[in-house]
């Protein structure tokens, strides 16, 4: 290190054994897992719901005209 440069070190201004922030609270708990249960289920379930009820149906149009384009 040169002379003219000096290092800076973070000082914390609390004691690094305990953080002063108190504890969740018992409803943050519940609050988030249900925001996790939608976050997986919702796009699921909307998917489902919007998605055509006979899926095999397309599949077989789509495999009929291949075979006629193939003649």
């Amino acid at each position: 290190m040169s002379s003219g440069q000096s290092t800076i070190f973070m000082q914390s201004s609390t004691p690094s054994g305990k953080v002063s922030e108190p504890p969740p609270h018992k409803w943050a708990y519940i609050v988030g897992t249900i925001i996790a249960i939608l976050t997986l289920t919702l796009p699921l379930l909307v998917i489902a719901y919007y998605s055509p009820q006979n899926n095999q149906t397309g599949l077989e149009t789509h495999v009929k005209e291949f075979e006629r384009t193939d003649n």
